[in-house]
């Protein structure tokens, strides 16, 4: 181990020293620039085209064929800004790299007042795709006047919202950023579409980002704002089953040098849950049935924060609190063996976590930005429950877990400069973080400290290839007075791009990672739900080790349809995964490094419109998943199968105050060690419309609306153990939102740097 750690340490010198010597300021090249702007695919003579170069502007004007060139043009600097303005059309704005192929671009205009087509129509085509990221712009005059932003993801190609969870190609879970803080969805749900710039897609993104169990990552850069204003919305809903209400406030403002917006929102959840399982273990028959009602409440606020302290410098901040409180009672009959007792169980389930973020970006000149980082989370839950039937007295069960988490982290990037001629880019730094999981006995508290280098570099070839190269080392000590743990993993990450042509992109992806136990898993002490559900987690956890390849294709087939199809493998190691255990002839489910599990697949997504006002944003894939365990004691030895996945989404959008969406999803089995997760299909309708000089929003929402998700199953089928369990929630609804924004603008304006997408490391 400690001659591995030297390796990495004498490799990562020499690599930094090579970078040194190399690296070194874009030098003038002749180029040669060529292109055409289009209208309808018509080719559009005398339009006026600027580029701006270092501070110095250069004009073309398009000939009778829409072409405009310059040929031999001496580069200043390593990025060329490109505008078009054109009175009656919307404006294009995009920027390029001088030493990609700037002889086929291609510009379409597109008419201001009925604009329907997708954000990437209006930018050059030659930068949507990077090796390790893809970049959408985006324009509210696409979506619904007030907007949120769930409406702009939903018609991003590849991304999908499940359950409250949004999947980049219905399996990967996705990290969340707003301009450079790791963010919620409950934040990401109150963004405007309006506020949004750009939208960066990494399907690969380094081990650096943590998440844990997150495989992609969506950073959302906002747009500058120089007019100063105070602004906020009202919104609340009701449905009509099961006693829904929510209401949420917002409050946005932006004084001179600094801007701040915060919302505090409340919701009920009340759900019915019918179970039926039934167990046979080496020939002991187990039939239960139950009624488990659920009353409850979320309520979570967050708050942002941005200060230009100068030109040169920024400092963000963002705080987030979320917290619910859910009373379950339970009746049910429980026959073992033809002994039958009618059981009780009242239940109820707390959690609170909170954080707050701050970043200091400074930037000492246009190719070198300066980041510190640092982050406080705190997370609290607890469970209780009291058990009871006509055979036995009150039986209680509680456990309580605590993770604490402070970080810190500094990282340089150098942007726009050369390493052996070719166009580069890096950023190098580190990350501290300090854990301390707290339980119910102070034998289990644990102190977690992880130290972690990383480097992260961006090379462009060609105008064909470009290749990213994350190297992340990190080291950790995990120590408790019944457990001392030291290990240390190196987290590779690579990406690799060929452009097949100007419509066809070919993506290599390989990626190491690791995923840590939570508190939760970590927590020793064993929970009791009903008699045939008990959870003990385990402190003995290490991380589970994932390797991911994956090839993939892209094609923009024409300015309004793209396809990828990927294809994919993940194999997984020291799996941390539930499984049956015996404990003194009682059958538990715990937590356990149970073995490996292995996954092959493809996956196929089509991004599309249809008769000029209908959006189609459709994905589907296909997996064999497998799951070993290679312990001695667990019931459940092996699970496999073939499990399919698929999102839908069309929109209509209607003079841009109405617009109706269709959204579903099946995903179905899913697998575990020790579950076959068989679900329904689930469909959802929303109908929205501005009024009220469209100063308020009214949404009509139909969850769950053909009720075929309300029913799920549950099986296992191994030697001498067999189970299956069946779900009915019934999850239909129809419930009214209603939006209403006040506010106004004033008039001082004042240069404000904004947050560039720059400012965001691409880890």
């Amino acid at each position: 181990m400690k001659s591995t750690k030297i390796k990495l340490l004498v490799f990562l010198s020499f690599y930094l020293l090579h970078i040194s010597i190399s690296a070194q300021e874009v030098n003038p090249t002749g180029i040669n620039i060529k292109g055409v702007i289009r209208y309808n695919g018509t080719p559009v003579q005398d339009i006026i085209l600027t580029m701006l170069d270092s501070g110095n502007t250069i004009s073309f004007l398009t000939n009778k064929s829409g072409i405009f060139e310059k040929n031999n043009y001496q580069a200043k600097s390593a990025k060329l800004e490109f505008h078009v303005a054109v009175p009656g059309y919307m404006n294009i704005d995009t920027t390029l790299f001088s030493a990609s192929n700037l002889q086929r671009l291609e510009f379409n205009l597109l008419k201001d007042s009925i604009y329907k087509g997708t954000a990437i129509n209006i930018i050059a085509k030659n930068v949507q795709s990077t090796a390790n990221k893809k970049i959408y712009k985006i324009n509210a005059k696409n979506f619904i006047v007030n907007a949120k932003s769930t409406a702009v993801l939903k018609s991003l190609p590849d991304i999908s919202i499940i359950n409250g969870n949004i999947k980049l190609e219905n399996r990967k879970n996705v990290l969340i950023f707003i301009d450079g803080i790791e963010s919620s969805k409950e934040e990401l749900d109150r963004l405007d579409a309006q506020d949004i710039d750009k939208i960066e897609i990494i399907a690969n993104p380094s081990a650096v980002y943590g998440g844990e169990q997150s495989s992609a990552v969506m950073q959302i850069i906002t747009k500058k704002k120089s007019v100063n204003f105070i602004k906020g919305e009202l919104e609340t809903y009701a449905g009509v089953r099961l006693n829904q209400f929510g209401v949420t406030p917002t409050l946005s403002l932006k004084m001179k040098k600094l801007i701040f917006s915060t919302f505090i929102g409340y919701n009920t959840n009340n759900q019915n849950i019918e179970n039926e399982l039934t167990r046979n273990t080496n020939s002991n028959i187990i039939q239960q049935s139950s009624l488990r009602k659920i009353t409850g409440w979320q309520a979570y606020s967050s708050s942002r924060l941005k200060l230009n302290c100068s030109q040169k410098s920024t400092l963000y901040f963002g705080s987030t609190l979320f917290g619910y409180n859910f009373n379950g009672a339970m009746t049910g009959k429980n026959n073992s063996n033809s002994n039958e007792v009618d059981f009780r169980v009242r239940d109820t389930e707390a959690l609170r976590k909170w954080n707050i973020s701050g970043i200091y970006n400074f930037t000492p000149n246009k190719k070198t930005d300066l980041f510190l980082k640092m982050r406080y989370f705190n997370y609290k839950n607890n469970n209780q429950s009291v058990y009871n039937d006509n055979a036995q007295p009150d039986f209680h069960t509680s456990i309580f877990s605590n993770t604490k988490e402070l970080s810190a982290e500094i990282s340089v990037n150098k942007k726009s400069i050369q390493l052996c001629k070719l166009p580069f880019e890096y950023a190098t730094g580190s990350k501290m973080i300090y854990r301390k999981f707290l339980f119910q006995s102070d034998n289990f508290n644990l102190d977690q400290y992880i130290h972690t280098f990383y480097l992260n570099n961006s090379i462009t070839f060609s105008n064909k290839t470009s290749l990213y190269i994350s190297l992340l080392g990190e080291q950790t000590n995990n120590s408790g007075k019944n457990l001392q743990q030291r290990y240390f993993y190196f987290l590779p990450t690579g990406s690799f791009l060929y452009k097949l042509n100007e419509k066809v992109n070919l993506h290599l992806d390989y990626a190491r990672r690791i995923t840590r136990p939570s508190g939760n898993y970590l927590n020793p002490n064993a929970i009791f739900f009903d008699p045939t559900y008990s959870l003990i987690g385990n402190i003995n956890l290490l991380p589970q080790i994932r390797n991911t390849y994956e090839i993939s294709m892209e094609k923009q087939v024409t300015d309004i349809t793209s396809i990828n199809i990927k294809f994919f493998n993940e194999h997984t190691s020291r799996s941390i995964i539930e499984t049956f255990t015996k404990i003194n002839s009682a059958i538990v489910t715990t937590y356990e490094n149970a073995g490996k599990s292995n996954m092959v697949g493809g996956y196929a997504s089509i991004n599309t419109e249809l008769f000029k006002t209908l959006s189609l944003n459709f994905s589907s894939g296909i997996s064999y998943q497998k799951f070993e365990s290679n312990l001695a004691n667990s019931l459940v030895k092996q699970n496999d199968g073939i499990a399919f996945t698929s999102s839908l989404y069309l929109s209509l959008l209607l003079k841009k105050i109405i617009s109706i969406s269709l959204s579903g999803s099946y995903n179905t089995p899913s697998y575990s060690l020790i579950n076959t997760f068989y679900n329904q299909p689930e469909f959802g309708l929303d109908a929205e419309m501005a009024v009220w000089k469209k100063k308020l929003n009214m949404r009509l929402s139909y969850n769950d609306m053909f009720s075929l998700n309300a029913k799920s199953k549950n099986k296992i089928d191994a030697l001498n153990f067999t189970q299956t369990i069946r779900n009915t929630n019934k999850r239909t609804n129809l419930s009214l939102t209603l939006i209403f924004k006040f506010g106004k603008n004033f008039n001082d304006r004042f240069g404000n740097p904004g947050i560039k997408n720059e400012d965001i490391i691409n880890k």
